[in-house]
């Protein structure tokens, strides 16, 4: 073989190391500039998410108003109280009625009484929407006395940031007696000494009666007053009036 020959195959072995050497290396390069390139993308996305939790952090300290108004949202009266339209309530054990002329009725009443007004005593029953029927129940019902209220609007229930029922409010004016209708006719009617602002002793035992009559029986024996005529009976003129008219000069 010719020294030309074996020159020539030295020069291409020494050429094909070099060759793998520049793949090798532009390999190497592209793969570094994929990682920095990712490198940068990654940067990039953090310092926006940054960037925004940043910009709502500053929103939120330069509005303090709206920070502050937000809970008195949950603290609406309007949204979560209402008025009831129950004639009967069992769990308050509260009889009520709606008059015509505004407000409305409370008395708490025991069962002789509820069976004398036709309530159901073991349910609760809903007002009626007759405006006629409602008038004339708020007339029987005052006969045993109760409270007026005339709250403006359901704001008025919304008390400690709870709704309260309306009977646990201060009504604006109250009527305190007894009364039994015994089968002969009439009425027995029992108030408050003027003095001392009591009933008498024993008044409990009306309470303990079990029917219109026994009722009759205990009020004669405290000294209840009897009314042959029950629409004119001094001691039940309130009757004539209506609620408001009551009321007077009070807070309406």
């Amino acid at each position: 073989m010719s020294e030309n020959s074996l020159n020539k195959k030295a020069d291409e072995a020494q050429q094909l190391p070099r060759a793998q050497r520049t793949r090798f290396s532009t390999t190497s390069l592209v793969k570094i500039l994929f990682v920095l390139l990712s490198f940068a993308i990654l940067i990039w996305t953090f310092q926006g998410h940054l960037s925004r939790r940043l910009s709502s952090y500053t929103r939120t300290a330069e509005e303090p108003d709206l920070v502050t108004e937000l809970p008195q949202r949950d603290q609406t009266p309007d949204i979560r109280c209402y008025f009831s339209t129950k004639r009967y309530d069992i769990q308050s054990g509260m009889t009520a009625c709606y008059p015509t002329s505004g407000g409305i009725w409370l008395a708490e009443l025991g069962p002789v009484e509820l069976q004398y007004l036709g309530i159901n005593r073991f349910d609760s029953t809903e007002r009626s929407w007759n405006e006629a029927e409602e008038d004339q129940f708020c007339h029987e019902l005052r006969k045993f006395g109760g409270c007026w209220h005339n709250p403006k609007s359901p704001y008025d229930l919304w008390i400690g940031g709870l709704c309260s029922d309306l009977y646990e409010l201060e009504p604006v004016f109250s009527i305190d007696r007894r009364v039994a209708f015994p089968a002969k006719g009439g009425v027995w009617v029992l108030s408050r000494d003027e003095e001392t602002r009591r009933f008498p002793r024993g008044i409990v035992g009306v309470n303990n009666a079990l029917t219109m009559e026994e009722r009759s029986m205990v009020l004669e024996r405290l000294g209840a007053v009897y009314c042959d005529d029950v629409a004119e009976c001094h001691l039940l003129d309130d009757l004539k009036k209506e609620p408001r008219d009551l009321a007077g000069n009070q807070d309406l």
